[in-house]
């Protein structure tokens, strides 16, 4: 009725079903604060993606061997998922990269636990990429994030993390996700 008075035209399209769901945001929001990214991106037909500038940190990634590039999203309302650690695609200087990224107030390194951040480590890279513009595609949530009781044992569990994340990667390959 208002497109006529008004001159536009109303079409009512059915909804878009997956594996017998009706898709919505409102689904996708939920795998999204549930850390679910692989329901998530399967309602989207794609990887979510993030993007923002990098920002300089306190380096104490570098300083365990697992240096970070701290993401300043380019949008504040741009939805974030879940705390914890996520396999990642990488697109920084029009390239391509595989990486782990962590969600959250990083509990073993950092008293400020209202301080949330996102940070992310690009695997076999070595290039100053400070206040460049950066993307990540969320691809699989590997673990949440959790405080550990010192530092050595952190680092076990990055090289825990990125040997999963890798696997991840292959297993991504293998099936020719996205």
């Amino acid at each position: 009725m208002l497109g006529r008075q008004h001159g536009f035209g109303v079409e009512q399209l059915n909804p878009l079903l997956v594996e017998n769901v009706a898709v919505s945001s409102t689904r996708i929001r939920q795998a999204l604060e549930a850390g679910d990214m692989q329901r998530a991106n399967h309602f989207l037909g794609y990887a979510y993606l993030l993007k923002g500038i990098v920002i300089e940190g306190r380096r104490l990634g570098r300083d365990l061997g697992f240096p970070t590039a701290n993401i300043l999203p380019v949008d504040s309302h741009k939805m974030v998922p879940l705390d914890g650690v996520y396999a990642v695609d990488v697109h920084v200087d029009g390239e391509l990269h595989k990486g782990m990224l962590n969600v959250g107030s990083r509990p073993t390194v950092n008293s400020n636990v209202d301080h949330r951040s996102i940070e992310v480590h690009i695997f076999d890279f070595d290039k100053d990429i400070y206040h460049k513009d950066i993307s990540v595609n969320f691809i699989e949530r590997i673990r949440e994030e959790k405080k550990f009781e010192n530092l050595a044992r952190l680092i076990d569990q990055l090289k825990e993390d990125k040997t999963r994340a890798l696997r991840i990667f292959a297993d991504q390959k293998s099936n020719n996700f996205f």
